[in-house]
């Protein structure tokens, strides 16, 4: 089975957890950065998904 690994940056909506961005393998700079930047500006906590493979596994960076 071929491994598929992308990035996805969640914002805090009325609270519900909502996808802001979805960044492929080759992007994992530019979904950090879009991370920090969408809670510097919103003030809002936000979740950022690990590298999937054949199992998801998130992790909430604060």
């Amino acid at each position: 089975m071929l491994a598929i690994t992308q990035f996805e940056v969640y914002v805090l909506d009325h609270g519900r957890w909502t996808i802001h961005a979805r960044y492929g393998s080759d992007q994992r700079k530019a979904a950090i950065m879009d991370a920090r930047n969408t809670e510097f500006t919103t003030g809002l906590p936000r979740k950022k998904s690990s590298p999937r493979r054949t199992s998801p596994k998130s992790t909430k960076l604060n």
